[in-house]
């Protein structure tokens, strides 16, 4: 009985532990752009401004109204109370205000990125002006309540053929998640090994039970 509670107990442990987060980067170097937009706004890969690697993803504003937004990466798979954290670096040399920021929409249908049902919100920071790179990040909270997706979004807020570079977006997204990139690049955030464990620990102790009784 002791052993069987031992075992019990490194199984709990275990389940505890594998409720981890796995980050994936994407740094437009394949050539592709982004995954969808709203309003006007022109996207194409570029080597002007670059944070790292060789090409970056610039934004043009077209000057429609609105918000123009650039969809730059989707996550599905979610749960209610999940946390996504993403991020990535813009180089603005907008005059006057600046222009680029970090944004999020909720999507409910993981098959059609424009099936927009509200927006997620995000940072109320904005890139600089001053012809540097700036880091902007934000942390979301899925709401499933009408919802199974979160779109990280790249706004402008800008006049028309105001332009901003943006680069090496990462996302932390829950294990078994999927991210998907530009270019329709899904990459399933793996379950963690402690499951797997867990799983087969589970099987090993109604072994004991069984031989016990």
């Amino acid at each position: 009985m002791k052993r069987v509670l031992l075992i019990a107990a490194a199984l709990l442990f275990l389940a505890g532990s594998a409720q981890a987060a796995t980050t994936l980067t994407y740094g437009w170097e394949d050539g592709e752009t982004i995954l969808g937009s709203y309003s006007s706004i022109t996207a194409t890969n570029d080597d002007e401004h670059v944070y790292s690697g060789s090409y970056s993803l610039k934004l043009v504003d077209g000057g429609e109204s609105g918000t123009p937004q650039a969809y730059v990466a989707w996550i599905t798979g979610l749960s209610d109370g999940d946390t996504v954290t993403a991020g990535f670096w813009v180089y603005d040399t907008t005059s006057g205000s600046p222009s680029g920021r970090i944004w999020g929409h909720y999507t409910d249908d993981d098959t059609d990125i424009d099936s927009y049902v509200k927006s997620a919100s995000g940072n109320n920071t904005y890139s600089g002006t001053d012809g540097t790179w700036t880091y902007l990040e934000y942390t979301w909270t899925f709401d499933s309540s009408s919802s199974n997706g979160l779109v990280i979004e790249a706004r402008t807020y800008s006049s028309s053929g105001d332009t901003i570079w943006v680069d090496d977006i990462t996302v932390t997204a829950p294990d078994g998640a999927t991210i998907m990139f530009a270019g329709g690049a899904a990459a399933t955030v793996p379950v963690p090994s402690a499951m797997l464990l867990l799983g087969s620990g589970l099987v090993a102790l109604a072994g004991i039970r069984r031989k016990n009784a």
